[in-house]
C-alpha cells in the first residue's frame, strides 16, 4: 500500500487486499526463441500470448496474506505474428486456477497454465503442478519438425535439469537435451520479480534482493506515477545474473537479464507490471538457446 506523502519523503510499498475484491487484468506475453545455431534443422519463433483474467480474493489472513482465484475471460495467441487461436471456452480444469500473494508481493500458484503446440500441430493448453517460471518439459511441431523436449527447471537445485522422461517419443534424441522456454498464461515470471522492501524507500533509493537460482535483483522507487487512470508509485528493478552457482550438478544454470517495474496504487492495488528479460541456457557441447521475454500486465476497469 502507498500513503499519500509529500514528495521526497521515505515510502513503504505494499500490496493490500480484501475479502470479495475483483480485479480484472490483461497479460500480455511475448516469446521470442532462438535455438542453438549447431542445430540447423530448427527454427526460432515469436511465440504471444493476450490474456483478460479476473482475479477475485477469497480471503485475507490477519497478516495481510491474501488467497485469490484466478478466471480468464479470453486468450488469444499469435504465432510469429499470425493468430492462430482465440479462446472464450477453456478446459475444466484449465480456466480457472488459486494462488496466495503476500502483501510483499510473494507469490505462490498452486498450478501452472502456459500453451505449446501439440505433435499434431495444434495449439495444447497446458495445466501443470510443478515447474519454474522458465523452462517445462513439453513437446512442439513446426511444419515438419516433430520434437519432444525433456527439460525442466529444477527450482530447489537452480538447474535447467535434462533426461527426465519425455512425454512422447523424441523425432532426434540430441533435441532431448534442450529446454523449452513455455509462455505462461498467468503472471508466473512477473511475479517471481515482484520483492518488495520491508522497510520504508526514498525516491531513488536502491534494495537489494537475491533471488535464488533466477538472478540478483536491484530495485528502486522511483517516485508516484498515473497508469490507467489509477494513482500509486512506481518501483524499477534492474536483473542480474545469479553468480553463486547451483547446489547440485547434472543440469543447467540458467543465466537472466533484465528490468522489471511495477506501479502499486493508494490502496496497494498491483495496476501495472511490466518486464524485459533475456534468457541465455549453455547446453555443453551443443551451444547457447536464447530467449527475450516481454510481459505487461495492466488493470482493466
Amino acid at each position: 500500500m502507498v500513503t499519500d506523502v509529500q514528495a521526497g519523503a521515505p515510502v513503504r510499498l505494499a500490496l493490500k487486499f480484501r475479502p470479495g475484491q475483483k480485479l480484472r487484468y490483461r497479460y500480455h506475453e511475448t516469446l521470442n526463441y532462438t535455438p542453438p545455431p549447431k542445430f540447423t534443422d530448427l527454427s526460432g519463433y515469436l511465440l504471444e500470448a493476450k490474456v483478460d483474467f479476473e482475479m477475485e480474493v477469497k480471503d485475507v489472513s490477519d497478516e495481510g496474506t491474501a488467497t485469490v482465484r484466478i478466471t480468464f475471460d479470453r486468450v488469444t495467441v499469435l504465432l510469429d505474428g499470425q493468430q492462430i487461436a482465440d479462446l472464450t471456452v477453456f478446459p475444466k480444469q484449465g480456466r480457472r486456477l488459486s494462488a496466495t500473494i503476500k502483501p510483499n508481493g510473494e507469490t505462490v500458484f498452486y498450478k501452472y497454465l502456459y500453451l505449446t503446440v501439440n505433435n499434431g500441430g495444434q495449439l495444447e493448453y497446458r495445466v501443470a503442478r510443478d515447474g519454474g517460471p522458465i523452462a517445462t518439459r513439453t513437446a512442439s511441431k513446426r511444419g515438419s519438425e516433430k520434437i519432444t523436449y525433456a527439460a525442466d527447471l529444477d527450482e530447489d537445485h537452480g538447474v535447467i535439469r535434462d533426461g527426465l522422461p519425455p512425454t512422447r517419443s523424441l523425432e532426434s534424441p540430441e533435441h532431448g537435451v534442450l529446454a523449452e522456454f513455455k509462455v505462461d498464461l498467468v503472471p508466473v515470471k512477473l511475479f517471481a520479480f515482484v520483492n518488495l522492501p520491508t522497510v520504508a524507500l526514498a525516491e531513488g533509493q536502491f534494495f537489494s534482493v537475491p533471488l535464488k537460482y533466477l538472478g540478483n535483483e536491484k530495485l528502486s522507487y522511483q517516485g508516484e506515477a498515473d497508469v490507467a487512470g489509477y494513482h500509486g508509485a512506481r518501483v524499477q528493478a534492474e536483473v542480474t545474473p545469479w553468480t553463486e552457482g547451483s547446489e547440485e550438478a547434472g543440469g543447467y544454470l540458467p543465466e537472466v537479464t533484465g528490468n522489471v517495474s511495477y506501479v502499486i496504487d493508494t490502496l496497494g492495488k498491483l495496476v501495472q507490471g511490466k518486464a524485459n528479460l533475456a534468457y541465455n541456457i549453455e547446453i555443453p557441447g551443443v551451444g547457447f538457446q536464447t530467449a527475450t521475454c516481454k510481459i505487461d500486465l495492466t488493470m482493466r476497469k
